[in-house]
């Protein structure tokens, strides 16, 4: 009869000995670390998001309808930067005003602010991509300016420049 093999929930390698388990999925050695740094991660991101809205909504701490906000959004498909992402773009570059009751529309603002924060990021990244790419060692040029000279009736004649040239 042959043995049970068990295989990593991530990578799929068959796990040689004691299988290490996050809810009851198997993991080998690298994967769990993986999955350990990632959960950290995320635990990290929330907490970083919760400091914003403390922050912007002037709480001491994170109110249960917005926590229950970002779970439903989480469950839609979101993620935890782009939800943070969307605060910071529409209260901090929009400068909107936080209300009394915003905490109870901040579901609804995330739905219909989300892809617009997303997008002013990957336009504000592509500018900045760009913007690296300038070659600012551009060699200066000298200009000379001649002195015009009187015409025939005894008049100075104003110079004429090249807007390119200077």
């Amino acid at each position: 009869m042959k043995g049970i093999s068990i295989r990593c929930a991530r990578c799929g390698q068959a796990i040689v000995g004691q299988a290490l388990r996050i809810k009851s999925s198997p993991y080998c050695v690298n994967c769990y670390d993986l999955e350990i740094a990632a959960k950290q991660k995320g635990e990290q991101e929330r907490q970083e998001l919760y400091n914003l809205i403390t922050e912007i909504f002037n709480f001491n701490e994170c109110p249960i309808e917005i926590v229950s906000a970002i779970d439903k959004l989480l469950e839609e498909g979101k993620d935890l930067s782009g939800i943070k992402t969307t605060v910071w773009y529409y209260y901090k570059i929009l400068e909107n005003d936080v209300h009394e009751n915003s905490q109870y529309f901040f579901y609804k603002l995330i739905k219909e602010q989300y892809m617009v924060a997303q997008d002013y990021v990957q336009k504000m990244n592509e500018l900045n991509e760009k913007n690296m790419k300038v070659n600012l060692d551009v060699p200066p040029r000298t200009v000379i300016v001649h002195v015009s000279h009187n015409n025939e009736e005894g008049v100075r004649k104003q110079p004429n420049y090249k807007m390119e040239d200077l």
